[in-house]
C-alpha cells in the first residue's frame, strides 16, 4: 500500500451520528432568554442606514430590487393598465438607479417591456426569424 494512505485498521470506530464528534445531535442553545431578547434587539436597532454593511446608493441592481420589493407596498393591479394581474415585476420610472421608493413602479410584464422598449425588440427578432426559415 503506498506511505500516507491507510486502509482499513482493525478496531477504528467510524462516526456515528449523536456521537461526540464533528456534530452534536440535539445541541441547544445554552444562552439565556434575556441574552438572546438583547441580540434581537440590537439586530432590529441596526436595520437599513444604521447597518455597517449599508452601502447606499451604489448598491447592485439585484440588490436595489430586493429592497424595493421588500420596502414598497405590493399592488394587485398594473400601474399603466390598471389590470388585476398575479405577478408584476418592479420597473424603474427614471432609468437612474437610486434608492428612492417613488422612483419605482408596479408594472404586468407586457406594459414592462413595452416601457423599457424590449417587446420592440422581441417582435423584430422574431419576424427576423421568421423571414429567414
Amino acid at each position: 500500500m503506498p506511505k500516507g494512505l491507510k486502509g482499513f485498521q482493525k478496531g477504528h470506530k467510524f462516526y456515528k451520528g449523536g456521537e461526540k464528534g464533528w456534530f452534536k445531535t440535539g445541541h441547544k442553545d445554552t444562552r439565556s432568554p434575556e441574552v438572546i431578547a438583547r441580540i434581537v434587539f440590537l439586530a432590529k436597532q441596526r436595520n437599513g442606514e444604521k447597518n455597517p454593511q449599508w452601502k447606499g446608493d451604489k448598491v447592485s441592481y439585484r440588490e436595489l430590487h430586493k429592497w424595493i420589493r421588500k420596502n414598497k407596498p405590493l399592488q394587485a393591479f398594473c400601474s399603466n393598465c390598471k389590470q388585476e394581474k398575479k405577478k408584476l415585476d418592479i420597473a424603474n420610472i427614471s432609468g437612474f438607479y437610486k434608492r428612492e421608493i417613488n422612483d419605482f413602479e408596479w408594472l404586468c410584464r407586457m406594459c414592462h417591456m413595452n416601457k423599457d422598449g424590449r417587446w420592440n425588440k422581441f417582435v423584430e427578432a422574431r419576424q427576423r426569424r421568421i423571414k429567414v426559415a
